[in-house]
């Protein structure tokens, strides 16, 4: 009985030990830079309130806790590539409920507690849930059906014994490689990233305009 319990705590001790950290696992840029006007930061006002747990398992409310991406050319029917950000596996696709078409989920390989989300995406034809994705793969484009139209990406973690989903931005978990494309359009790690503290300190108001600091654009 005592050894089964000493075996119980250890398997409990190596669940929580995938709480720690885990490496840089995005390796390729999601998005063609040369495309993007505009990337909110983390915890912004833009949208809607997109908030829940924080990756140190705070409760926030009241913040979108995902990036929108402005496009230079956001007139009706114009469109940007998307691509896998690691090599990884389709396990989910949702269609909008803006019509707007899809949610997709990637999970990696390498982190598989993590998953990866492209809202108001159009996906190339062949790729379905189950597919197979390699680190930079093109795999389709962004919806734009109105003028001013953006699209989001996101950042998901499972929670253990199956709790509500924790956000964290992508931009953490970028390599060294990927984030030098973003800094070299003035995209960092200091300014795509309003901490906790910043936001609480200035509550959202959504649906009454944005901060200037809302909307970090390309260089």
């Amino acid at each position: 009985m005592v050894a089964g319990f000493i075996i119980i705590i250890l398997t409990l001790g190596f669940v929580f030990k995938t709480d720690k950290p885990t490496s840089a696992f995005i390796t390729a840029n999601p998005l063609d830079l040369s495309e993007i006007s505009f990337i909110s930061p983390f915890r912004s006002c833009m949208g809607h309130d997109y908030s829940g747990k924080n990756i140190d398992g705070e409760r926030e409310t009241n913040r979108s806790m995902k990036h929108y991406i402005g496009l230079k050319n956001s007139d009706p029917g114009s469109r940007a590539k998307v691509f896998a950000p690691f090599v990884g596996s389709i396990i989910q696709i949702d269609l909008e409920k803006t019509s707007r078409d899809s949610q997709v989920w990637i999970r990696p390989d390498r982190a598989e507690e993590f998953v990866f989300v492209f809202f108001h995406i159009d996906l190339m034809q062949g790729l379905t849930k189950g597919s197979q994705v390699q680190s930079g793969q093109f795999i389709g484009y962004a919806n734009i059906k109105m003028k001013g139209d953006s699209f989001d990406i996101g950042l998901k973690k499972s929670e253990i014994f199956g709790g509500p989903n924790i956000f964290d931005s992508p931009f953490n978990y970028m390599t060294s490689e990927v984030l030098k494309e973003f800094e070299n359009k003035g995209i960092t790690l200091q300014n795509v990233i309003t901490s906790k503290e910043q936001r609480d300190n200035r509550p959202c108001q959504f649906g009454q305009g944005l901060d200037q600091d809302e909307q970090i654009f390309l260089q």
